[in-house]
């Protein structure tokens, strides 16, 4: 390697250490200070979190870390998100509804890739698919969860994702996979891009929820699976990509809570990326090992800022650029859908209350 390079390797080890000395948080004392105030909150301070504390104070340093070396890599992007003080108020920790947030402070609301804003916007995500699916089957309905992956010609984050946005285009538009949901009873769906960085590169794939107005039969599923899978091989034929189709994946969601809440975390599945880390979940390392050594967004940050890790800087560097200037959204969830199925259930609840009542006189 060349001076030049090793220069600004030892350089950015150098920043990210003085940023975790000044993001690390005194865990083993009664009172806890922000990384941007020297006022203290007691621990038997009513608003204080108490024994909370540590494990809060930990995540408010990994979050600090990480966004300011989003900022080293992509200068003005979110390193003051979570620092900056909002005008007018105080910063400091309040328990809100069972948990301990921090208050008085600026975000970015890029949740793309800001780590602190994300959080709050998988969770509501999390929450949204869960409420999604027991409303479907509350109102007798079915949800089938769909895994569509291709291998690339293109190179490139940007160009991968491009061609896999291109292809499920062609896929929503053709008349023989279409026919196929409208007779299984599609009523709509969530769509979430996964983008996961390994040895091979970028690989990007899409994981889809299909809601059904109506309950099917496994066979009916399989059938639906097998249609849009021919269909699929041959859209990837015409971009120049290659389907297995042992990736190709297509499951009917059981009618349980714990399934439901199952298949919401699958799909947002980076809020454990960025609370957890990689370290902590088994799950993620098995996912991580089982697809090429493959890192998420959120884990290259992490490996980045947290592990300085060297061969982090360059698809983390990708990453940040597609997703600070993209213009396509990378999810989507039928809130209206959400509505209308909530609408329903409370419409069903009332109509079983009055039944109850009337029969009981």
């Amino acid at each position: 390697m060349s001076t030049e390079p090793m220069k600004a390797v030892n350089r950015a080890r150098a920043s990210r250490r003085r940023l975790r000395a000044r993001s690390t948080l005194d865990l083993g004392t009664t009172s806890l200070f922000s990384p941007f105030s020297t006022e203290p909150i007691a621990a038997d301070d009513p608003d204080s979190p108490s024994d909370e504390t540590g494990p809060r104070a930990a995540l408010l340093t990994r979050l600090f870390t990480m966004t300011q070396a989003i900022g080293q890599l992509a200068p003005h992007a979110a390193k003051n998100c979570g620092i900056t003080p909002r005008p007018g108020q105080r910063v400091g920790f309040l328990r809100r509804a069972g948990r301990v947030i921090l208050t008085g402070v600026a975000e970015c609301r890029r949740h793309r890739f800001c780590p602190r804003c994300a959080r709050a916007k998988l969770r509501e995500q999390r929450s949204d698919i869960t409420e999604l699916l027991r409303g479907a089957h509350a109102t007798g309905g079915d949800a089938i969860m769909v895994s569509l992956s291709v291998k690339f010609s293109a190179s490139s984050l940007m160009e991968r994702w491009d061609t896999l946005a291109a292809m499920l285009t062609a896929l929503s538009k053709s008349k023989r996979a279409a026919t196929a949901r409208k007779r299984v009873g599609k009523a709509g769906q969530v769509k979430f891009l996964h983008l996961v960085h390994g040895r091979s590169g970028w690989h990007a794939h899409l994981h889809l929820l299909y809601v059904l107005d109506r309950s099917v039969a496994r066979t009916e599923v399989d059938e639906l699976a097998r249609v849009e899978e021919s269909v699929w091989q041959e859209i990837a034929d015409k971009h120049n990509c290659k389907a297995v189709p042992m990736a190709q994946v297509h499951r009917l969601v059981e009618r349980a809570q714990d399934d439901r809440e199952r298949v919401a975390r699958y799909f947002t599945k980076a809020l454990e990326e960025i609370e957890l880390g990689t370290t902590v979940d088994e799950e993620i390392l098995r996912c991580r090992a089982d697809h090429d050594g493959s890192r998420s967004g959120w884990q290259l940050i992490e490996d980045y800022a947290l592990r300085e890790d060297p061969s982090a800087a360059k698809p983390l560097q990708e990453w940040l650029r597609v997703m600070i200037h993209t213009k396509r959204q990378s999810t989507h969830i039928p809130r209206a859908l959400i509505e209308k199925l909530r609408r329903a259930t409370d419409a069903r609840g009332n109509d079983r209350c009055t039944g109850e009542a009337e029969g009981s006189r």
